[in-house]
C-alpha cells in the first residue's frame, strides 16, 4: 500500500494515502496486511433492520455444504455467514430496508 493511491469520496476523487507508522509499513511490505477495508453503518445506506438467523442442515456433507453456500451467496439480505459448531450450524447476519 506504501506509495499507492487511495480511491476514496462519492466522486471517486484520488487521494494520496497518508504514510503508515514505521511498523504498519514494515508489516505491508511483508505481506502480513492483505488488505483495508471500511466499515459501512447499514442504517445510514438505508437497511434499517439488522437479523440474525440460524441454520441447520441436514447434512454435512462436501455437496450440501457447497449447495448451502452457494444458495447463500444468492441472497444480497446476507452480510454475513459463520460456520458454527453445536446444534446450529450456520449463523447468518441478514438485513433489510424497512
Amino acid at each position: 500500500m506504501a506509495g499507492q493511491q487511495r480511491r476514496t469520496g462519492a466522486q471517486g476523487r484520488h487521494l494520496a494515502a497518508a504514510l503508515p507508522a514505521p511498523r504498519a509499513r514494515a508489516l505491508e511490505e511483508a505481506g502480513m496486511i492483505a488488505g483495508y477495508f471500511a466499515l459501512v453503518d447499514e442504517k445510514s445506506v438505508g437497511f434499517d433492520v439488522i437479523g440474525f438467523a440460524m441454520v441447520g442442515l441436514h447434512s454435512q456433507s462436501e455437496a450440501d455444504l457447497r449447495a448451502f453456500e452457494n444458495r447463500v451467496l444468492a441472497w444480497s439480505l446476507v452480510r454475513e455467514c459463520y460456520m458454527l459448531s453445536g446444534e446450529t450450524d450456520f449463523q447468518l447476519k441478514c438485513v433489510a430496508r424497512t
